[in-house]
């Protein structure tokens, strides 16, 4: 059997209007002009940080430390909020995982989301029952690309590098 690592964003959901939805309330009250869904999906996968600041960076510059701190605290505290109002599952994503995982394949999914977020989006989906692990972003392991979440989350699954 192998081990299969799925990553959240763009895989199993598509989350770029939910995530823009949050992302434009953020910019626009910065009074700067606010991103698409399909500006918003080429900003998403490095963390929320890196999303507001890359944003901030194409309407006009990124602010000084304490100001991009705030927007990003902001930014988490819209998205919290309104994690599904407009996310869905890509088709078919859930029926692949659930047929991975009951053909006795260790799944998983991997997502520089925080943790507690990709659990709730997991759950609320109905993804929970097909996956052996979760691993989301966590202060002590460095963010895809670097592949120590990879690596958690394998051991979190049950699985080894070797059938992965």
């Amino acid at each position: 059997m192998y081990s299969l690592l799925f990553d959240l964003d763009g895989t199993l959901i598509e989350s770029a209007p939910d995530i823009a939805n949050a992302l434009n309330v953020v910019l626009k009250d910065a009074g700067r002009a606010t991103v698409t869904v399909d500006e918003t999906r080429l900003l998403i996968g490095e963390g929320v940080a890196r999303l507001v600041e890359k944003a901030f960076a194409m309407r006009g510059g990124v602010p000084e430390a304490a100001s991009l701190a705030a927007h990003v605290a902001k930014m988490n505290k819209l998205y919290d909020a309104a994690l599904t109002v407009e996310t869905f599952l890509i088709p078919h994503a859930k029926e692949a995982v659930a047929s991975l995982h009951q053909a006795g394949h260790r799944t998983a999914v991997v997502s520089n989301k925080p943790g507690f977020l990709t659990e709730q989006i997991i759950s609320h989906f109905g993804l929970t029952p097909h996956l052996h692990a979760v691993q989301g972003a966590e202060d002590h392991l460095p963010k895809k690309p670097a592949p120590d979440m990879l690596f958690a989350a394998l051991e979190k699954a049950g699985g080894t590098r070797e059938t992965a």
